[in-house]
């Protein structure tokens, strides 16, 4: 998946979970539960927030990992002078992500 469609999945992601927290009828206790009336926003309990900010940090590791494995290539490039090929690939890559994060 490319980082644009990735972006967009967690601007999704956090668009649902702010609707479902910002709608006042999720906060009105009508949802029977073991004789009590709860609200959805009891039923879930954070849940939705909770997901939403682990799937946050999934990402921004996965970004990372990505990120070290350019670094070690670029390091083994180097290590290996008779690579420069596979060196300025490699640095291409890593300017590439520092372009698209800032």
């Amino acid at each position: 998946m490319n980082n644009i469609t990735e972006y967009q999945n967690i601007i999704e992601l956090l668009k649902r979970t702010l609707e479902f927290y910002s709608e006042l009828a999720n906060y009105v206790q009508n949802k029977p539960v073991n004789n009590e009336l709860l609200s959805m926003v009891e039923m879930d309990n954070g849940e939705q927030a909770r997901f939403a900010l682990k799937k946050i940090i999934e990402f921004n590791k996965n970004k990372l990992d990505t990120i070290g494995e350019h670094i070690k290539n670029a390091e083994d490039a180097l290590e290996n002078s008779d690579n420069v090929d596979e060196l300025y690939e490699t640095l291409n890559q890593l300017k590439k992500i520092a372009d698209e994060n800032t």
